[in-house]
């Protein structure tokens, strides 16, 4: 009964998080305050990947000065990545 509960969260959990990048007007504001490199790997994990989702199924229908916005933030956040080997 217990796996079903955890099951049943987590695919309730996942749907949001597809509905959210999906549906949200603010992906791009969201994405980047939860990749900030002040916040948890999870949580930079999935600001990261509303941004990708944005970039790859928005991207045509933005309009230029959100790009470029969303550009130099990357850019901004690619520059703060520090790498451990």
């Amino acid at each position: 009964m217990l796996r079903v509960a955890i099951y049943t969260n987590v695919a309730n959990l996942q749907n949001f998080c597809e509905e959210f990048k999906e549906k949200c007007t603010f992906c791009v504001p969201c994405g980047l305050q939860l990749a900030d490199k002040t916040q948890t790997a999870v949580v930079r994990h999935f600001g990261l990947q509303i941004l990708e989702h944005v970039i790859k199924f928005r991207w045509n229908n933005m309009p230029q000065q959100e790009k470029v916005q969303l550009k130099n933030c990357a850019m901004g956040l690619l520059s703060t990545v520090s790498l451990f080997w």
